[in-house]
């Protein structure tokens, strides 16, 4: 069964080989990753569950007052196209748009299509792409209203 919930701290070592394997380019290490997560006013640390085994994290970095930018959702290998993506990602805008955020952004790699495809289905737009960097950058507006819910 999926659950949604807040990372603790003895998770960061099972999130950071996943950190390490899908964001490379960020050189995280376990000090790093433990900074950002204590430093509560400016990140947001959250994951998906498949009963009580991770299945995936994101992290979220607050901007300004009601701006967000989701840093990094990953999933581990074994439960990609399960829908446990989705359900993280409909939690993080749900939770995010309960504590104000008004917009949220992202940046996806080119080559990332079913990454791509989810941001979409939940009505991300794509406003810039770096042609350079191969990355690019993705926004939606939050709207107190909605409720980030869409058929897989």
């Amino acid at each position: 069964m999926m659950a949604f919930s807040a990372v603790e701290l003895s998770d960061l070592r099972k999130i950071l080989p996943l950190i390490k394997k899908e964001f490379s380019y960020t050189k995280m290490t376990l000090i790093n990753l433990r900074m950002r997560f204590k430093d509560t006013k400016k990140f947001l640390f959250l994951k998906v569950l498949n009963d009580s085994e991770l299945a995936g994290f994101a992290e979220v970095e607050f901007l300004e007052k009601n701006l967000a930018r989701i840093n990094g959702i990953a999933i581990l290998e074994s439960f990609r196209r399960k829908g446990y993506g989705k359900f993280l990602l409909e939690n993080v805008l749900c939770l995010l748009t309960e504590m104000g955020a008004l917009k949220v952004i992202l940046l996806v790699r080119e080559n990332n299509e079913n990454a791509r495809a989810l941001y979409e289905k939940f009505g991300f737009k794509k406003y810039y792409a770096d042609k350079i960097s191969k990355v690019d950058s993705f926004s939606l507006d939050l709207n107190p209203f909605d409720q980030y819910s869409f058929a897989a």
